[in-house]
């Protein structure tokens, strides 16, 4: 009486190229922002006046310990003695 009225059965579970896309589109989420941070962080030390050896190895630390290690290098700056002017500096003078 109806022979238009078709059912079609769908699957429940994605493919298994469906499941690939998913993790793969995770990872590069992910991988995206932890650039992200990575850069974030970098500009954070460089706007507190580190050097580019202390931003270097700031960078190393786990995000955690970022502001006590900041804090601790302006202390070792602080105390630091002045640094002599080099070879070329004295020549002009």
């Amino acid at each position: 009486m109806y022979p238009a009225l078709v059912t079609y059965a769908s699957a429940i579970v994605p493919e298994p190229a469906t499941w690939a896309m998913l993790i793969a589109g995770l990872a590069f989420v992910g991988l995206a922002l932890r650039q992200s941070a990575k850069r974030a962080r970098r500009r954070f030390y460089i706007n507190c006046g580190l050097t580019e050896q202390e931003v270097a190895a700031a960078l190393r630390l786990r995000s955690g310990a970022l502001s006590s290690h900041v804090d601790q290098l302006k202390l070792q700056r602080a105390n630091a003695p002045p640094q002599s002017q080099s070879a070329t500096d004295t020549e002009q003078a």
